[in-house]
């Protein structure tokens, strides 16, 4: 029996690619602009997935290609606690892109699900590992100051609605602008 290896998707090294922009803008890299950017490679993926299989694995991709590197601190306190932990919240932002809607409201809907992966993340197991998150490489961005209005959920929320923004607007946004004149 032999085993062939498929080349892989140009939209699955997308997703690759967009988790390692977001890790590249937390500490220690902390470029905090590549987390908008990189949100918006994502999107591009994401908005080419067809399948259920496709939008899991594109949104594990992209958790797994952020959270290894951004919590890599972990492996010397546990390197199995370090697989099992990154692997969970990679799933956390899989299982996001698996409910999150397609279509017309997805610039809206898909923010809003990567944002609660992140709620969960941070709260789960044990009180959850807060560290590798959006807001922490944005804290030495312009948007810090979000932080004050709404925790940093809403700074997360933020990141996420503005990336997933830049990847295009909604079909719905047009329609609306042609139907107002």
């Amino acid at each position: 029996m032999s085993f062939r290896l498929r080349r892989p998707q140009r939209h699955t090294l997308l997703a690759l690619l967009g988790g390692l922009l977001v890790a590249a803008s937390l500490p220690p890299w902390g470029f905090w602009p590549l987390a908008f950017v990189g949100i918006a490679v994502y999107e591009t993926s994401a908005q080419q997935a067809t399948t259920t299989r496709q939008r899991l694995g594109r949104g594990w991709l992209f958790g797994a290609a952020w959270l290894f590197p951004g919590m890599v601190w972990m492996w010397y306190l546990t390197a199995p606690g370090y697989i099992v932990a990154a692997s969970m919240f990679a799933g956390f932002h899989a299982v996001a892109a698996w409910a999150a809607p397609r279509g017309s409201w997805r610039v809206i809907g898909r923010p809003a699900a990567h944002t609660l992966a992140e709620a969960l993340r941070m709260s789960v197991p044990f009180g959850g590992v807060p560290l590798a998150t959006l807001p922490i490489g944005q804290a030495a961005g312009p948007f810090v100051g979000v932080v004050q209005m709404g925790g940093v959920l809403l700074l997360t929320w933020f990141v996420f609605q503005v990336g997933f923004a830049l990847a295009g607007p909604s079909p719905v946004v047009p329609a609306l602008a042609r139907q107002r004149g």
